[in-house]
């Protein structure tokens, strides 16, 4: 059949979606990063949603991110209902000696775009992409959780318009809108080769028009400010290192994550890194100054990362409890902070808006005008006329 490779099959409960689902695993198998040419096991696996039991009690509150105090009624409930799920189990597990799948008898039509979604964020393993497609996922399901037989471009349009209400209410951002609708486009044609709907460009000749919205402009630090987290003990030092690498030589947090020794490039006195693929796709070499070479720390083997151990996922948080430790009152913090500011550095010293543009490795002027907006507003308004200004009675 072309499955007989899955070898087992488990139970779990999502309990930030209160869903149950069977999980088939297939044989551990060992790969090759492409990248540190490190050899680690994946485990391949296909997710099933099974009907969540009648009368089931959601146990975990996302928006608190708290447990539910069931009562002990409602505790015994839901253990005779998830008996219910264990006898699908059950059946699975004796299928799947035969050589039967859960999954084999579900339409495609009659499964959840939702669930699928959050199938394909499993596949990827860039952090940022996997929560990203859980996050489209979630709110598909708050929306309308449906099938892909009822998804064509009213029901995305209507979805839209949703979210644009949100925008509205100053819940999310109007960027953010546009991000969900582009990976909504891109899913489309995935589904479709996947032979889940007939025509992806046939709903996207319907859809609506989303606008792109302005970017936020950020924030950025000081140098004086540096100075003080400089200064300061953090428990984990590697994230204050990384912070301020990142405001020194401004990488992105995903290409700070992936920085290896081997990247680092030493010629005399001079200490670089080397970036193989930005953004734009191309390469880059950062000459580093002696501030941004002190804070990578002691050099280990050309395959170790640099700042190994930081995440995307805490890191924000955790950057943002430091800088307010230190005194600095910030009510938000994004790794894109660090980017900003290493432009304000540039800036400051050079005064050139072109070795900013070339240094970040923009395309165009306009890129890099967001990045020090902040930056030139709080310098002019602290500018005294006299000095911007020549005199004729002087």
């Amino acid at each position: 059949m072309g499955q007989a490779e899955y070898k087992s099959v488990i139970k779990y409960y999502d309990r930030t979606n209160n869903t149950f689902h069977l999980i088939y695993r297939k044989k551990a198998i060992l790969k090759v990063n492409s990248k540190t040419g490190k050899t680690y096991a994946y485990n391949p696996q296909k997710k099933v949603r099974i009907p969540l039991p009648e009368g089931f009690h959601r146990k975990y509150d996302p928006k608190t991110k708290q447990d539910i105090n069931l009562t002990a009624e409602q505790k015994q409930h839901n253990k005779r209902q998830e008996k219910l799920v264990d006898i699908a189990l059950t059946r699975a597990k004796a299928d799947l000696s035969r050589g039967i799948y859960e999954f084999d008898k579900v339409e495609a039509s009659n499964e959840r775009v939702s669930d699928w979604i959050d199938s394909i964020a499993d596949t990827k393993q860039a952090e940022r992409t996997t929560s990203g497609y859980n996050v489209l996922a979630n709110h598909i399901r708050k929306f309308n959780d449906i099938t892909f037989q009822d998804l064509d471009a009213q029901y995305i349009n209507s979805w839209v318009k949703e979210q644009l209400k949100r925008v509205k209410r100053g819940e999310i951002r109007q960027t953010t809108v546009r991000k969900y609708f582009e990976t909504l486009v891109f899913l489309l044609h995935e589904a479709q080769r996947e032979k889940k709907i007939e025509s992806a460009d046939r709903i996207k000749d319907d859809l609506m028009r989303v606008e792109y919205g302005e970017h936020r402009v950020g924030n950025y630090f000081t140098l004086e400010q540096l100075e003080i987290i400089d200064k300061s003990n953090f428990i984990r030092p590697i994230v204050k290192n990384a912070f301020l690498f990142s405001c020194f030589t401004g990488l992105r947090f995903s290409e700070m994550e992936k920085l290896q020794w081997k990247d680092v490039r030493v010629d005399g006195d001079n200490v670089s890194v080397v970036i193989e693929q930005r953004k734009n796709k191309n390469s880059q070499i950062i000459s580093l100054s002696d501030d941004a070479v002190h804070y990578l720390g002691q050099r280990l083997e050309p395959e170790d990362k640099v700042f190994a151990g930081i995440s995307y996922k805490s890191y924000n948080e955790n950057i943002l409890k430091m800088i307010n430790l230190c005194g600095i009152e910030r009510d938000s913090f994004h790794s894109h902070d660090a980017r900003r500011t290493c432009a304000s550095l540039i800036l400051r010293e050079t005064d050139s808006l072109t070795i900013v543009q070339k240094y970040l490795d923009h395309k165009n002027m306009s890129e890099t005008m967001k990045y020090v907006a902040n930056h030139l507003g709080d310098y002019y308004s602290g500018l005294k006329g006299n000095e911007v200004m020549p005199s004729i009675r002087r």
